[in-house]
């Protein structure tokens, strides 16, 4: 830190610092030295070759003594020799990721700090230094594009809105033993957030047939990077790429997109008799709990559609419409009723204007 002072900033905040790690646990020689030749001793590595890295980082990371404590996994190495990247490492391509690509070198922070490069609201960012590279990636026959994709897509969206449950690179790829997510691979990836989706669509005849024509479940009418928020849109839309208009299957999907719209405009239609109730005021508290019944049962649809089967859809989209048609008919009653009594007000104030007048009358008399 004497000689190397410009690095000090960057490693009074890192983690290794926190707990104690000093230069030589990275770098070899001896700290108590004070002559830079005898502090260049003992095993002194100075600045590592990119090969050395992973060894390095090895020492403490691949140990179970030291890592136990801090309940960190120390198979990392392991994995990282199954990844893409550590298959690579070992043919000798050094321009892959290793382990200070992701983590820093002097400024690793903890995963749980919001400006670590590790924290998962960062992940997107890191992976793109290299991913993002034109010149990088087409060496490889990779897309630069993906994390542009992907910041473009829902699953970005809601992690920029501090939804931490949002899948990001990791959740598909792996971390330290990253793979490209292929055929057969990427729909029990979606099923571990999607579960529901994924157990309908296994259900379904697209099920049997993806499968022996090789194709994967949810990329084909989702994407994979850039996947945008589940419209019903998608019923007039992606059909179409495989089924013809005048299709008895592009019939069923064209009946399925009516039954979504249909519900969803009785809901709309419902919310806004609640909305003009609230303004007259009358209580409306027991219409908002039925209407986020409905919303439920429309909801509980998405995942059921998947299964293709249209009886089984209908069910959930009439119990949802029925609710709020419901709730419309009980709203309107309600809206009659105070406008009849709002009629009736003037004349019960002139019965009683005509009541007191009498009784003052009489007690004149």
């Amino acid at each position: 830190i004497i000689c190397h002072s410009e690095v000090k900033n960057e490693y009074t905040k890192s983690i290794h610092y926190k707990e104690k790690v000093k230069c030589d646990a990275c770098h070899g020689g001896d700290l108590n030295a004070i002559d830079i030749k005898k502090a260049h001793h003992d095993g002194f590595i100075g600045k590592p070759k990119r090969k050395e890295i992973i060894k390095i980082c090895s020492k403490c990371h691949s140990s179970p003594k030291i890592m136990k404590s801090y309940g960190i996994p120390f198979d990392q190495e392991i994995l990282y020799y199954t990844s893409e990247h550590g298959e690579a490492f070992k043919r000798g391509n050094e321009e892959v990721a290793l382990c200070t690509d992701c983590h820093g070198h002097h400024e690793i922070l903890s995963s749980f700090d919001n400006n670590s490069r590790t924290n998962i609201l960062n992940l997107p960012r890191t992976c793109g230094v290299c991913h993002s590279d034109f010149n990088m990636m087409k060496k490889y026959n990779i897309s630069s594009d993906v994390v542009l994709e992907y910041n473009l897509g829902i699953h970005a969206q809601k992690l920029r809105e501090g939804n931490t449950n949002s899948p990001t690179c990791k959740d598909c790829h792996g971390t330290h033993g990253a793979t490209p997510a292929g055929i057969g691979e990427i729909e029990k990836v979606c099923g571990k957030c999607h579960i529901k989706t994924r157990e309908y669509f296994l259900k379904s005849k697209h099920a049997e047939f993806w499968k022996e024509l090789g194709y994967g479940e949810c990329e084909i009418c989702h994407e994979n990077h850039y996947v945008k928020k589940a419209s019903h849109k998608l019923w007039k839309e992606k059909c179409l790429l495989c089924h013809s208009k005048d299709s008895k299957n592009y019939k069923i999907a064209e009946e399925i997109y009516t039954l979504f719209i249909t519900t969803q405009m009785e809901i709309l239609k419902t919310e806004e008799i609640i909305e003009d109730l609230k303004k007259i005021p009358v209580s409306v508290e027991d219409f908002l709990g039925r209407i986020e019944e409905a919303k439920t049962y429309l909801l509980e649809a998405g995942p059921v559609s998947h299964s293709l089967k249209l009886e089984e859809i209908k069910s959930f989209a009439i119990k949802s419409k029925s609710i709020a048609q419901e709730v419309q008919r009980e709203g309107i009653r309600r809206k009659k009723l105070f406008e009849s009594r709002k009629l009736f007000l003037p004349f019960l104030w002139l019965f009683i204007l005509f009541t007191i007048s009498l009784i003052i009358y009489i007690r004149k008399r």
